[in-house]
């Protein structure tokens, strides 16, 4: 019977650490996919500026709960530049949308998202239309995306 127990343990215990490791991936596919979202859109005019640079630093810590110096920021938008390079605006954002749950985390990305876009004063076409095709992807109506873009515009200085 101890040793029957003793198995069980063992078994319960592996179930317990795979969950685990479960959980920690899918945290980093989230975290991942909300430094992609902000790169489409900080990316779309061509270059990141160092005030788009300074607020996805400040904004993605509070996202994720951890700072994030410029070195992660680079790895990070490494993945989502090849990402992007290998399946297009589009693809990148399906992508995106696959690995975020519906409801508020969508919502805080595409907040997150649009407070970059408005980092250098003002939303330019190229970041509007990343903008649209990540809502679009996300399952979120122009309003929707007019409501966030307008939360973001009025929090961009927090």
């Amino acid at each position: 019977a101890r040793e029957a127990l003793a198995k069980a343990q063992a078994a319960l215990d592996e179930a317990g650490r795979q969950a685990q490791l479960a959980i920690a991936r899918d945290h980093a596919g989230r975290s991942q996919a909300l430094f992609d979202a902000v790169y489409l859109v900080a990316s779309a005019d061509g270059v990141i500026s160092q005030e788009e640079r300074r607020l996805i630093g400040r904004k993605l810590s509070t996202l994720v709960g951890a700072p994030i110096d410029d070195e992660a920021i680079d790895d990070h938008f490494e993945m989502s530049r090849v990402l992007y390079e290998q399946k297009g605006l589009e693809g990148a954002a399906a992508e995106i949308a696959a690995t975020v749950p519906e409801g508020e985390p969508r919502h805080a990305l595409l907040l997150a998202a649009s407070t970059v876009g408005w980092a250098d004063g003002g939303v330019v076409a190229s970041e509007g239309k990343a903008l649209q095709v990540l809502a679009g992807a996300l399952g979120l109506s122009i309003g929707e995306l007019h409501s966030i873009m307008a939360e973001a515009a009025k929090s961009k200085s927090s």
